[in-house]
């Protein structure tokens, strides 16, 4: 076993060379790291020629495309990427103890909470912390809890179906809600009376791209049906996207039942029936569990809860 001097762990646990290392090996190359950094070529070389010599090991293998990572260089990585999402996660919580924090919270949100309750949300949360930056994404869960357990997000908030809670993670879980199908007011289906599940299948439907819930909650009703599974032609990550095409065509677009005041508004109409049997959807905020001391965390729970 090597011995590593402490001069080596000091230069990695300098912000910056681990900055350096990080896009390094991100990028696979010296000259698209340093514009990220915003280095020049040999300044960011030096510095990791200098972690390489420091550690004592070749990190990289230098190619005419690029950088290859060594073993080293993925175990250094790895250990840099955990300790990089540990000190954000103790700089909020160490923050939260400040009325008048600052700083950045990122917020991952599912397409439907993107567009139906953070925009309130956000508009309550703002006044409560004026030098609070914040970062909102959208995107659907299983990729944002994927984004969270790499660091990239303090919250996660969404439809969770199904989906595995990340370990070390706290979960509030909101109450389900009802996911009801819509239709251009000039579909067919409107003039239908009492539809049922078999007639919805006819026409083609619209998802979301990457939304597996979707897929599954769709599969089980149509399996409990009885009926073959819509044809889906069409897949977008913008929910206005979605919308437009069914304003425009004879397609289903399956969504939270709470939406149906702006869905009208955008021109589409509610499927009227009891008959169709469709489903519930849970929806959760998960966070790991070293931040619920977190003061703007915990107000921002609050607020969706209302």
């Amino acid at each position: 076993m090597k011995f590593i001097p402490m001069s080596a762990l000091n230069q990695f646990l300098d912000h910056r060379c681990l900055q350096h290392f990080l896009a390094i090996y991100d990028c696979g190359n010296i000259r698209r790291a340093s514009e990220v950094v915003g280095l020049t070529q040999p300044a960011l070389s030096k510095s990791l020629s200098r972690l390489e010599e420091d550690l004592n090991v070749l990190l990289f293998i230098r190619r005419n495309r690029g950088l290859t990572p060594t073993n080293a260089a993925h175990e250094l990585y790895a250990c840099a990427k955990r300790l990089e999402v540990e000190t954000r996660r103790s700089l909020i919580q160490i923050a939260g103890y400040d009325s008048g924090l600052r700083g950045r919270l990122r917020i991952g949100a599912g397409q439907m909470w993107s567009w139906l309750r953070m925009p309130k949300v956000i508009h309550h949360f703002i006044p409560r912390f004026p030098n609070l930056e914040i970062d909102l994404n959208t995107a659907p869960m299983e990729n944002l809890l994927e984004q969270l357990k790499q660091g990239q997000l303090d919250l996660a908030v969404g439809d969770i179906s199904e989906i595995e809670i990340p370990r070390g993670c706290r979960e509030y879980r909101f109450p389900p809600g009802i996911q009801w199908p819509y239709v251009s007011k000039h579909h067919p289906l409107t003039e239908t009376q009492n539809p049922n599940l078999g007639d919805l299948v006819q026409y083609p439907w619209i998802g979301f791209v990457g939304d597996n819930v979707f897929t599954r909650m769709t599969a089980l009703a149509c399996d409990a049906a009885g009926v073959p599974l819509p044809s889906m032609p069409l897949k977008a990550n913008s929910l206005a996207a979605i919308m437009s095409v069914a304003l425009n065509g004879d397609f289903v677009v399956v969504i939270p039942d709470e939406f149906k005041e702006m869905a009208e508004k955008f021109g589409l109409s509610r499927i009227a029936s009891d008959q169709l049997k469709m489903w519930s959807l849970s929806t959760s905020a998960v966070y790991f569990e070293e931040q619920h001391k977190s003061e703007p965390l915990r107000v921002l729970i609050d607020l969706m809860r209302r």
